[in-house]
């Protein structure tokens, strides 16, 4: 059944969905397993028997971001071959690889922990370095030799007229790759179980004598905790694999019975999605690893020291660079001007790549835009950094929520440094057309932009709901490490999200493909800025419902239902940062909606192939609308300052000089300052 029809394939609009959700699998399972293997690398802490076995899971969850998601990306969702091809066939050894490593590597992950548990006298002896590198190197021998061995099988024994053979194949591929190393595991954890119970409850019942001494004790603590981890991998494993062989057994039936129909509707509508699915488990992996082992976030911590002392270093490299700021808007955009994404792919609106010069900014409407970028470009680096340098330097604005706000102010930086430089070259003066790497650059530039500063409102609003919703278990639920991790994700996710559509190929935006343009557009903007826009308002529905409350009964001075003080103080607390969060919020909402309205029209005009509408909105409106949606970044720090009195009284103290001269200013007194040294 090599043949298939058009019907039989993807739509354009699934092949979009499934390489964005590819392409930012990959981007997280890359720079995740990385992290863990470069922790493995550099403390020798972490190098256990079990961390062994992990770190080989972590080298196939790598390949699998690097070599196998592409390859999906390209093959599955855009190639979409015939089925007796070389890519199918380059396809079936690439999943079967893939999962053979994984299930073995967990296989062996289960037998080391069967035999720590039980044999806790002998795993030393039995489980060796050399042994464990034995098997390490076999396992991944087998997972490549599995699938190599079936390319050696002529095609003529899998004719239509032998189906009995392809079954045959197919439940011996599944039986060695999944299921053998399933019952293997299964086993394992029944026994490791039964064990681990029993030697928990005596340790815990403080029953020594059946232990040699207190080093065996902790062993098997720590056994308990390993297995617990290894048993939320296997978990994570099984439900992301778990479709892929349902399908398979579906492929087997419909290949006995000779249903030709359903048999071509598996491989080319239904297999891409339970793919895509098996392959997430590579990026779920690392998650894992560091919130179930106290082993990795001390090395992790440990590890990563050198971050203080590059933003040290990144300090007195920006100052030197805020004198000669010119030099670095030309030096800024030289690289960018030079990158080349993957096949130059002209993601936004690639349909109308041609323009007419009076579809383009006028000169004087440059020259507006450029001073009107500059000095938000200003703005917003010098106001941000300040505040950035406040949270550094005094410890009481280092709440949780000043955190959300630094990374904030974080982005707006970057708004500032990179995003309005570039703007100013390319958009006002250059005016490239939209199929150029430049227009990609400007549009990977935009979502991040939007992603970063939504996503932090978005958490600085649900740690605001938690504060006033959960006050007596706010900082039992949200904790330092909780709040780091976040930022990390939001982070990781603001910069995979326009990553992930350089990916998607040209091809898909021609003159004929207007639903894919209106399809990705939407999406984009969905999670970009509406997404995180309902969470922000739900929040605040129950914010002001539970706030409002609260202080009327502090102003009614009812404090009985109060633990104590300072919990009435923390409620006021409370409801003047949902105040100065609400104006940051209604500052980004006001600056970003033309551009959120402009995209609709986009829309639209694809849609009905209005080309001049379009083509004047690229040229002429975007570039207002871009510019005022980049204000916001230049508005925040002074939202800060006058709404925030610890970011007042912090910045009197860290620039006395500063202070002394605002109250002379108010006293009109013109003498200088610059002889005095104190604030008194």
């Amino acid at each position: 059944m090599n043949d298939s029809h058009p019907e039989e394939h993807l739509s354009s609009a699934a092949s979009i969905v499934l390489s964005l959700w590819l392409s930012l699998s990959s981007f997280v399972a890359v720079s995740g397993n990385t992290v863990m293997l470069w922790l493995f690398y550099r403390n020798e802490s972490l190098r256990t028997i079990s961390n062994r076995f992990l770190v080989s899971l972590s080298v196939a969850d790598v390949l699998v971001g690097v070599v196998i998601d592409p390859v999906w990306i390209v093959i599955r969702c855009w190639t979409q071959p015939p089925l007796h091809s070389t890519l199918t066939d380059f396809m079936i050894v690439l999943w079967v690889h893939t999962t053979a490593a994984t299930t073995f590597n967990i296989c062996c992950v289960s037998i080391d922990r069967f035999i720590a548990i039980r044999f806790p006298f002998r795993h030393q002896e039995i489980v060796t370095k050399k042994r464990c590198y034995t098997v390490i190197i076999l396992v991944w021998l087998f997972s490549m030799g599995l699938p190599f061995s079936t390319l050696l099988i002529p095609a003529k024994l899998f004719s239509e007229e032998k189906t009995v053979n392809t079954v045959v194949l197919c439940f011996l591929i599944e039986f060695i790759a999944f299921f053998l190393p399933l019952i293997v595991v299964s086993l394992s954890y029944i026994s490791i179980f039964k064990s681990a119970t029993k030697q928990f409850n005596r340790i815990l019942a403080g029953e020594k004598t059946t232990l040699h001494n207190d080093n065996l004790r902790v062993r098997c603590t720590q056994n308990f905790k390993a297995i617990k981890t290894i048993g939320f991998v296997l978990g994570a494993c099984i439900i992301t694999w778990i479709p892929s062989l349902i399908l398979s057994s579906l492929e087997i039936y419909y290949v006995l019975v000779n249903n030709r129909d359903k048999y071509n509707a598996l491989p080319f509508v239904m297999w891409p999605w339970v793919e895509t699915i098996a392959f997430t488990s590579s990026a779920i992996n690392p998650f894992v690893y560091y919130f179930r082992n106290e082993d990795f976030r001390r090395a992790f911590r440990r590890t990563f020291r050198w971050l203080a002392h590059f933003r040290q270093a990144f300090r007195r490299t920006f100052r030197w660079l805020a004198r000669g700021h010119s030099k670095e808007n030309t030096r800024n955009t030289r690289p960018i001007s030079n990158r080349n994404p993957m096949e130059q792919n002209a993601v936004h609106h690639p349909t109308m790549n041609d323009s007419h010069p009076e579809d383009h900014l006028n000169s004087a409407a440059s020259i507006v835009l450029s001073l009107w970028l500059s000095l938000g470009s200003f703005v917003a680096v010098s106001g941000n950094t300040v505040m950035l340098w406040l949270f550094y330097k005094n410890e009481s604005l280092r709440t949780i929520s000043n955190r959300l706000l630094a990374s904030l102010s974080v982005a707006d930086v970057l708004v500032g440094l990179v995003i309005d430089p570039v703007w100013i070259v390319i958009i006002c003066w250059i005016q490239p057309p939209l199929h150029s790497a430049l227009t990609d650059v400007i549009l990977a530039l935009w979502v991040h932009t939007t992603a970063a500063t939504t996503f932090n409102i978005c958490c600085v609003s649900v740690d605001r709901l938690i504060a006033i919703r959960f006050p007596f278990r706010y900082q039992e639920i949200v904790t330092k490490k909780r709040c780091y991790t976040v930022i990390i994700l939001v982070w990781l996710f603001s910069m995979g999200l326009p990553f992930s559509t350089l990916l998607i190929p040209a091809k898909l935006f021609s003159k004929e493909k207007f639903v894919n343009i209106a399809v990705l557009c939407f999406l984009i903007g969905f999670i970009a800025f509406f997404l995180p826009l309902i969470v922000v308002s739900l929040s605040y529905i129950f914010i002001f419902k539970s706030a409002t409350k609260q202080f009327k009964r502090i102003l009614a001075g009812e404090t009985s239902t109060l633990q104590n003080n300072n919990l009435r103080v923390r409620c006021m607390q409370n409801f003047k940062a949902i105040k100065t969060i609400g104006f940051v919020l209604g500052a980004c909402i006001i600056t970003w909606i033309p551009s959120v309205i402009l995209s609709f029209f986009e829309i639209y005009h694809a849609i009905v192939n209005n080309r001049d509408k379009y083509n004047a909105l690229m040229f002429v409106v975007w570039p207002w609308v871009g510019t005022i949606a980049f204000t916001s970044s230049a508005i925040n720090p002074f939202v800060y300052y006058s709404r925030n009195e610890d970011f007042r009284r912090a910045f009197r103290r860290t620039f006395p000089w500063l202070a002394r001269g605002h109250r002379k200013e108010k006293t009109r007194n013109n003498k200088p300052i610059s002889n005095r040294n104190s604030m008194e």
